[in-house]
């Protein structure tokens, strides 16, 4: 065997890994798209970034995953065992580990050939989705257990609830079809039996977690967009995150940390990729209040949000936010068949749910009024 691996992008090489030194070069910092300013890693450095893109701090399961690679948690070079076990690949990029120069992508990267269950096609019912049993064995960012899976074709994120009391599955759904609504660009996701839910990923893309591009790891909506504005972008990016932020508001998202939205660039150009992890919205997760002030993460409330984007906004001469509103008709039309499903889970009423959601509709619409903006076209 080499004394090499390489870390590829598609069939070209990103980096090589001496096995012996555990040490990395980067030969290709352009296709490398985690922050770093050299190009030589030491052993140490190596490891640190190894762990990072294996075990995320929010990364639940590990034991079990580490038994489906036949690994134990006290061997020696765990993560660089993993690594090497999973061909490095994570669902942030598309970079892959392989074992010669001349190994192709598509007849040796996971990423050409991602499927379920030892081989077994997946039919229009999902029945034999199982978690973790990809060939991949893919370790997966989250609070919750995921895995990957091709649904019709498509890349898709598959995950749990969070937990027994919560429909986040439901949301997930919910939330995108109001997305579509509204004209905001949002993956594709949809309700699973048996509490999961999927989430389509775009394989064209390569992304920029909001936590790497800034360099900072949490805070509040307003802390990300004050450091974002100094970073070259076009008035469309702009104009995009703050209305996600307004999105946000209206669906009462509890989980947009830096984690959970992303961005790429296209021809050089940064763009916002379209919203995900989007389950913690509607209540899902707790119980309805009618408080249209309630808290969100990080301290914010609704209104002091609300107040800062709204006037980013007027900042960017914005004439209008969305291309259509939800009206009662459509939410209770996107949520019938679910309405049981949700009160016998964590007790919430959806019907009032609707109408805090349009309730939040109309106090964002009162307020954009006041600096002369449109809700709609």
């Amino acid at each position: 065997m080499s004394n090499y691996y390489f870390l590829k992008y598609y069939d070209k090489t990103v980096a090589e890994i001496d096995i012996d030194n555990k040490t990395m070069e980067i030969i290709n910092l352009d296709l490398f798209f985690d922050k770093i300013n050299k190009n030589i890693m030491s052993s140490v450095e190596l490891n640190k970034w190894i762990m990072n893109r294996i075990r995320p701090v929010s990364q639940v399961g590990f034991n079990s995953f580490l038994t489906s690679l036949a690994l134990k948690e006290d061997e020696e070079d765990l993560y660089f065992k993993v690594f090497v076990a999973t061909r490095g690949i994570n669902v942030k990029d598309k970079l892959w580990l392989a074992f010669y120069e001349d190994e192709s992508y598509e007849e040796c990267s996971p990423w050409a050939s991602i499927i379920i269950d030892d081989g077994k096609v997946i039919n229009h019912s999902f029945d034999l989705i199982n978690l973790n049993a990809t060939k991949t064995k893919l370790n997966i960012d989250g609070a919750c257990n995921k895995d990957l899976a091709r649904i019709k074709g498509n890349l898709c994120v598959v995950k749990e609830r969070l937990q027994n009391n919560s429909y986040d599955n439901i949301s997930e759904e919910l939330v995108y079809e109001i997305s579509k609504r509204l004209g905001i660009e949002c993956s594709p996701a949809g309700v699973l039996p048996n509490g999961l839910c999927f989430s389509v990923i775009d394989e064209t893309k390569d992304l920029i977690p909001a936590n790497s591009l800034i360099g900072l790891d949490q805070g509040s909506f307003e802390d990300f967009y004050k450091i974002f504005l100094k970073i070259p972008s076009p008035r469309k990016t702009k104009l995009d995150v703050l209305k996600m932020g307004i999105f946000d508001v209206i669906t009462r998202q509890m989980d947009r940390n830096y984690t959970n939205f992303s961005f790429y660039k296209s021809n050089g150009i940064l763009q916002l990729y379209r919203l995900y992890d989007n389950g913690l919205s509607l209540f899902a997760s707790s119980r309805y209040r009618e408080n249209l002030d309630c808290s969100l993460g990080y301290g914010e409330t609704l209104e002091s949000k609300l107040k800062f984007i709204v006037r980013e906004l007027k900042r960017l001469n914005v004439e209008f936010v969305f291309y259509d509103r939800v009206s009662k008709d459509f939410l209770e039309k996107i949520s019938q068949s679910y309405l049981e499903y949700i009160e016998a889970t964590n007790g919430n009423k959806f019907i009032n749910v609707i109408e805090w959601v349009l309730k939040q509709q109309m106090q964002v619409e009162k307020m954009l009024n006041m600096y002369e903006i449109k809700l709609t076209e």
